[in-house]
């Protein structure tokens, strides 16, 4: 199975009741309203995406790996990965090992975040990019590359400089994924004021 499912909505309240247990729960957690309500969007659309796949209430029994990615206990033909900010939130449903993120633009700290974190290739590029483009590619890099930890299940355990995210004519590509695995990136673009991004990993090279 490799078809890939890519969910996207504004952050709202909306079919809060229908979630399971655990994900009210999870979103109950959070001190801030707009904090609850992003997590709930997200589970939401973990629960359509369920349905759309024909494997509906599997996101009443997820668990979580080594690194806290989470996945299906019943259902390991299926992968997803969750993501919010600002506004919107973000559900890729796939049948390979999948991560996503989705962020909202801002020039906030962009050039110190790229050089604490960024690889020397990737703040090269943001300095040939004209400046009133740089927070867009910024995020264009972040997302990329947040999505490629999600989907090894890496996380902020592995360095965000250990690896490069090129940007050629074809498309984004990883350089150096250091694993043996080949890895596909895609970004949802046209989302006014955000960036959106998943990762797919292919068969073992």
């Amino acid at each position: 199975m490799t078809e890939t499912r890519v969910y996207i909505a504004e952050v709202s309240g909306e079919g809060a009741d229908a979630l399971p247990a655990d994900r009210l729960k999870k979103a109950a957690r959070f001190r801030f309203e707009k904090d609850r309500m992003r997590s709930l969007t997200a589970g939401r659309l973990l629960h359509q995406a369920c349905a759309d796949a024909g494997i509906p209430g599997a996101d009443e029994h997820v668990l979580t790996g080594k690194q806290g990615k989470p996945y299906f206990a019943y259902h390991p033909e299926w992968r997803f990965s969750l993501s919010h900010s600002g506004e919107l939130a973000m559900c890729v449903m796939s049948g390979r090992e999948v991560g996503c993120d989705i962020e909202k633009i801002s020039d906030k700290e962009t050039d110190k975040l790229a050089k604490r974190f960024f690889s020397a290739a990737e703040n090269e590029l943001l300095e040939k990019t004209a400046e009133e483009e740089r927070a867009g590619m910024f995020y264009r890099l972040w997302t990329l590359k947040e999505s490629f930890l999600k989907c090894t299940g890496d996380g902020l355990t592995r360095p965000l400089d250990s690896f490069t995210v090129r940007i050629g004519e074809s498309g984004p590509e990883i350089e150096d994924a250091g694993d043996g695995y080949t890895y596909r990136l895609y970004e949802r673009t046209g989302i006014d004021g955000y960036c959106a991004a998943w990762c797919e990993r292919a068969e073992n090279t």
